[in-house]
């Protein structure tokens, strides 16, 4: 049935484009964090009046300096695996719909817990978004005739 579709379903466009920008946005991330590295931290540390003040600050800066570093090489494949999702999606490529639903399964369930923990804060209404998203792009992809169709 895949051979007789012309066209690609309108979802499956949007589910891509989406891919494409988290890709777009993680390795913006990724290459931010590794550069994050030669920020220089003692100039801000001089704010601080006390010597053992200086030093925590510039304790606490590295570790999350090294931090960022170490986790701007752990996006970069993550953001690659959205670059293939979308790619896939746009082939028809049944393994890129079952990773497409894994991934959004995943987003899923950090949105519920995220919710759970924060509750009604700032990210309150990112993480609805994300839930209903997640959900949405689940039941579409595992729900529609037409959509299970076009990746046989």
């Amino acid at each position: 049935m895949k051979k007789e579709m012309n066209q690609k379903p309108l979802g499956i466009k949007l589910i891509s484009i989406l891919a494409f920008i988290l890709f777009i946005i993680s390795i913006i991330l990724a290459f931010g964090f590794i550069f994050s590295k030669s920020v220089p931290s003692a100039g801000i540390a001089s704010f601080f009046e006390e010597q053992s003040d200086q030093q925590m600050f510039n304790t606490i800066t590295t570790i999350v300096l090294n931090s960022l570093f170490i986790l701007g090489f752990v996006l970069i494949p993550i953001s690659l695996l959205f670059l293939a999702v979308g790619l896939g999606l746009l082939k028809g490529k049944e393994w890129a719909r079952m990773m497409t639903v894994a991934i959004s399964v995943l987003f899923l369930i950090v949105g519920i817990l995220e919710t759970m923990v924060f509750g009604f804060t700032g990210i309150f209404f990112e993480n609805i978004i994300t839930i209903l998203l997640s959900g949405t792009i689940i039941w579409y992809l595992l729900f529609f005739k037409k959509i299970h169709d076009y990746f046989l």
